[in-house]
């Protein structure tokens, strides 16, 4: 009997294996490192390139097995003028946020099933199959949020303020160098910055 129960019980001893996501926040570039903008040497642009760790350390997965190279950008404005920010406004198209976060989402209905089918012959297998589901909702929900939340979006950055974010770089563009601009709001001038051509990175 004892042994039995020993049996029903082992399953719900693997939910601390269940999905989660957990991601560091992003650390600030250097400044030393920030390439001016030709058109306004008070705006600077600092760059870094993930590898696979910086991948899995700031976005809790690792994104370059799924075909995008996640790029940290600090925006640095100080200028006097708030300067308008758009992912639109790169050289090349960048993919959205949630196209991204979706490719490497844990697949809850898969986590479920994988628990849930034995469960109609064994039942306590439906417990962890329940759980996991659960967790696995929580885990993408908290990818989601964060992505989204590192992620560079449409917004101004006001004068003598910084911007810390994120672009995901489709793979097969690795080698592409990138441009992008901001616009000044006072004067509705581009302000161009070549950020790097990055094949020896």
């Amino acid at each position: 009997m004892l042994k039995s129960k020993r049996l029903l019980l082992a399953p719900l001893m693997l939910l601390a294996g269940c999905a989660s996501y957990e991601a560091a926040m992003l650390t600030t570039l250097p400044v030393q490192s920030a390439i001016q903008s030709r058109q306004n040497p008070n705006v600077l642009v600092s760059w870094k390139l993930f590898d696979q760790q910086d991948s899995e350390m700031y976005l809790g997965r690792d994104l370059i097995a799924e075909g995008y190279i996640p790029i940290q950008m600090m925006i640095r404005n100080n200028s006097s003028d708030p300067m308008y920010l758009n992912p639109s406004n790169f050289s090349i198209p960048l993919p959205s946020t949630n196209e991204v976060a979706n490719k490497v989402h844990t697949s809850t209905a898969g986590r479920v099933a994988g628990w849930g089918v034995p469960g109609l012959i064994l039942w306590p297998l439906l417990i962890p199959a329940i759980y996991d589901g659960i967790k696995s909702r929580e885990a993408n929900a908290a990818l989601d949020a964060d992505y989204l939340a590192k992620a560079i979006k449409e917004q101004t950055i006001q004068p003598h303020s910084s911007f810390n974010g994120v672009v995901f770089l489709p793979k097969q563009m690795a080698n592409l160098p990138i441009e992008m601009f901001l616009v000044n709001q006072r004067t509705n001038e581009k302000v161009p910055c070549s950020l790097f051509g990055h094949s020896d990175r």
